[in-house]
């Protein structure tokens, strides 16, 4: 019984980042079906890593191979899974029909709703992520719980944005893809690493998240 209050809450605070997320932004006209599309996408994502999984085979434990690992096969393959839904997902919300979006609101500059954007389905896809985690061990998703959804909105806001920019801006958008997978990577690293506290994964979540809340205010 108390295993299953205790799986009970880590699954409602893996939710309410999404929770509060909604709240927030439909106070600055974010349409509750748009959040609940991305936060699908989200979902969706979660599926398109566990495929793409498939392709990169999983290493034997040495430092070399779990560079590897953290970098390529969970922090690349995570980024670029929301980069494969989320470009599709906001070339048909940014079509304008008789010159305007039928989706979104056009008071807001593209970035922003790709930042946006990002940031819900990075939300939806830790929340997801949680609950798996939860479910195959349970109890040990605690970190997760509170370090997770900071870590992956703030990389899918970035991965978001990256797709605004992957055709006018190239290189930038580049950038910006990288250095959501870089810094998914630090806080694999920081999370598994008997070296370095499990501290320093919050804190990298919390840092990345904050700058990019910062970089999202001055879109919108």
């Amino acid at each position: 019984m108390k295993e299953a209050i205790f799986s009970f809450l880590i699954i409602l605070i893996s939710s309410l980042p999404l929770i509060i997320a909604l709240i927030v932004l439909h106070k600055r006209g974010i349409s509750s079906i748009w959040f609940f599309v991305c936060t699908i996408a989200g979902f969706f994502s979660v599926a398109i890593v566990l495929l793409l999984n498939n392709f990169f085979p999983v290493l034997s434990i040495s430092e070399r191979n779990n560079i590897f690992n953290i970098l390529i096969r969970a922090a690349f393959t995570e980024e670029l899974s929301r980069f494969i839904v989320l470009m599709p997902l906001l070339a048909i919300a940014l079509q304008k029909r008789g010159g305007r979006s039928a989706v979104v609101d056009p008071s807001y500059d593209n970035s922003a709703w790709g930042g946006i954007a990002g940031l819900i389905t990075g939300l939806g896809f830790a929340a997801a992520e949680s609950i798996f985690y939860e479910i195959l061990t349970p109890g040990a998703a605690l970190l997760r719980a509170f370090s997770a959804a900071p870590l992956h909105g703030a990389c899918g806001a970035r991965v978001g944005t990256a797709c605004i920019y992957f055709r006018s801006r190239p290189m930038y958008a580049l950038y910006l893809f990288l250095s959501a997978a870089v810094i998914h990577g630090m806080y694999n690293l920081f999370l598994i690493s008997y070296h370095l506290p499990s501290v320093l994964a919050l804190m990298l979540a919390i840092a990345a998240m904050g700058s990019q809340m910062i970089t999202l205010k001055k879109s919108y």
